[in-house]
């Protein structure tokens, strides 16, 4: 006697035409939302390496404006340059120029007129005119201002307030070392 019961061994072309729809559409959810974590990364590395950028260039610049024995922001000199120069003589004699760019701030340090370094610090948005100096309190001080753009693929922000960087000009004395007798 034969059993009613007959095993399957496939899917009707029904099922299978049902199936593929829905296949579909999970796989082209799950491509959108690949996408926009991808986009999302980038842009969480984007302001990341941002942030460290502004963290290296305020050390750098803080280190120069403590060494240098005097400062003085001068016209520009650069047409391609966003804003006037901050020039910082140190005691040794050498220069260290930053010049400020829409995308960046560059620094380089001249020994004898020569490029000796250059270096370049990725910021979004420098204001024109940031650089001053301000001589009113027990010496001079270095400021600089900057302002975050902030890129949403389809339009642009400007964070309206201003990150300000100051910084004492000679902080650092370099005592001459007198011979021990």
């Amino acid at each position: 006697m034969r059993s009613s019961r007959t095993q399957r061994r496939g899917y009707t072309l029904v099922e299978m035409l049902a199936i593929l729809p829905a296949v579909s559409i999970i796989l082209g959810t799950v491509a959108v939302t690949m996408h926009a974590m991808a986009r999302t990364d980038h842009q969480i590395r984007d302001v990341l390496d941002e942030q460290l950028q502004l963290e290296f260039f305020v050390a750098q610049l803080r280190s120069d404006t403590h060494e240098a024995v005097s400062a003085q922001v001068s016209d520009r000199t650069d047409p391609a340059a966003d804003a006037p120069d901050l020039r910082l003589t140190l005691a040794d004699g050498s220069v260290v120029l930053y010049r400020s760019f829409t995308e960046h701030i560059e620094r380089t340090v001249l020994r004898n007129d020569a490029c000796e370094h250059r270096e370049t610090y990725r910021l979004s948005a420098v204001e024109k005119g940031a650089w001053s100096i301000d001589g009113q309190s027990g010496g001079p001080l270095v400021s600089v201002r900057l302002r975050r753009r902030i890129d949403f693929g389809t339009f642009e922000h400007v964070d309206s307030t201003p990150i300000e960087v100051r910084a004492a000009v000679h902080l650092i004395h370099h005592e001459p070392i007198s011979e021990i007798r």
